[in-house]
């Protein structure tokens, strides 16, 4: 499932971008993303209503970077 602040490409186009928005249509059951392309290229905003058309680059929800965190400690 594509969340909000994923980093998404359109598969028909290569582009890639951000989930801005989303919204969820309770009487289809459906949901759609808006995504901001930062290429330049237009269109620069696009919906979209069937998550197949999309591939996760990156998800911020997902990034666990490796380092020191404070509740674990370093010394026994």
């Amino acid at each position: 499932m594509l969340h909000l602040g994923d980093t998404v490409e359109e598969i028909a186009t290569r582009r890639k971008g951000k989930i801005d928005s989303t919204r969820v249509d309770d009487q289809q059951q459906a949901t759609r993303w808006r995504v901001f392309f930062s290429d330049g290229k237009r269109p620069l905003v696009k919906y979209f209503l069937n998550e197949a058309d999309l591939r996760l680059v990156t998800c911020p929800h997902l990034d666990i970077t490796p380092g020191f965190v404070p509740a674990r400690g370093i010394m026994s």
